[in-house]
């Protein structure tokens, strides 16, 4: 059922997850592309050195070394050993852009909640080295004090893309466009990696800690009794930098609006 690809990656989910402190892979990221090599290595070096593991790579490809930022290279083409100090992996190019609605058909599949998106929503992708990788769907949020509130309603990488923080930089960067031109940005995570890569960014502020009810609604049930819809999530507030203003509008994509 599973192309090679797939398989190597559920294979190496495994290995990393089961194959104790010492993890040997040969043909490392022969089977997948090399975009996806090369995040994925980033992923894989993140989750070796987190928990304390043993890995060893075999493979022909040079392009992932700079992601997988190994302590030492053993190079079998130039009988040539080489020890590395940790380095900072390539730089990805990013660009925020306001996009069509229809964008969200490419993400609907990776939501972890939900493939629906309210139909007023304002789009928006981060486009990682030119190729589309990570998506932002924002509502306005009525509030009985306040008019100039966006929500985020949905925020989605691509598996192909996730481990480099790209949904973090999107939403940092329509935080600091709607900053910049007088709005405020909340987002409403449920997700407990999501809460925490919240709360660890100096750029959000928790307002209500995790266990309300967002998106409630009310309904009658039988015996008369009213039921709250709705799931348990946190809320955060963008209070990180503002942008430049007329580089706002633009990414904003309406100007003022």
């Amino acid at each position: 059922m599973l192309s090679n690809g797939e398989k190597f990656r559920v294979e190496m989910a495994r290995l990393l997850l089961e194959g104790g402190e010492q993890i040997v892979v040969d043909e490392f990221t022969s089977v997948v592309d090399r975009q996806v090599a090369q995040i994925g290595s980033h992923a894989v070096q993140k989750f070796v050195r987190r928990h304390a593991r043993r890995f060893v790579a075999v493979t022909c490809h040079y392009d992932v070394v700079e992601w997988l930022q190994p302590d030492w290279v053993l190079d079998m083409a130039t009988l040539s050993f080489q020890r590395r100090r940790l380095q900072r992996r390539p730089a990805v190019e990013c660009e925020v852009r306001r996009v069509p609605y229809d964008t969200w058909r490419v993400f609907a599949p990776f939501h972890y909640l939900t493939a629906a998106l309210h139909t007023s929503a304002r789009c928006f992708a981060l486009y990682a080295n030119g190729r589309l990788a990570a998506f932002a769907g924002l509502l306005y949020r009525p509030h009985p004090h306040a008019r100039n509130i966006m929500g985020v309603s949905r925020l989605v990488t691509l598996p192909d893309w996730q481990g480099l923080g790209l949904a973090m930089a999107l939403v940092d960067a329509l935080g600091g466009a709607y900053k910049a031109t007088g709005r405020r940005l909340h987002t409403y995570p449920a997700h407990p990696a999501l809460i925490r890569s919240f709360d660890r960014s100096k750029a959000w502020r928790l307002e209500q800690p995790p266990g309300a009810r967002c998106n409630a609604t009310r309904s009658k049930v039988r015996g008369g009794l009213e039921k709250v819809g709705g799931r348990p999530c946190a809320v955060f507030e963008y209070v990180g930098a503002a942008g430049d203003r007329s580089e706002a509008q633009r990414m904003l994509g309406d100007g003022a609006a």
